[in-house]
């Protein structure tokens, strides 16, 4: 699998909170239909709290909040991005 890296950002929000965005553009698989792999991860250490977003396999797209999974139904780069944004909103009420 060849794989391009096209973002990598790791941001300290505040004392407790750590964003880390990876994205690769990789070739397209049956482990890898869409051509992307993908992780995303908001934690606030004080609280415990997580939410998560990735896609290895063999689980496929899906998230995470706190220790809970859930299926996530991928359409796009654009629209993964404004969904964990809003996860991260919710759950952490921190603004991406």
């Amino acid at each position: 699998m060849n794989a391009e890296l096209k973002l990598h950002q790791k941001r300290i929000l505040s004392d407790a909170t750590i964003l880390e965005m990876k994205l690769w553009e990789v070739t397209k698989t049956k482990k890898y239909p869409d051509g992307i792999k993908y992780g995303l991860i908001v934690v606030n250490i004080k609280l415990k709290k997580k939410v998560s977003m990735d896609n290895h396999t063999p689980k496929g797209h899906h998230y995470h909040i706190d220790d809970e999974e859930f299926d996530y139904e991928y359409k796009g780069i654009e629209q993964l991005a404004e969904d964990f944004y809003s996860l991260v909103k919710v759950h952490l009420g921190v603004s991406l």
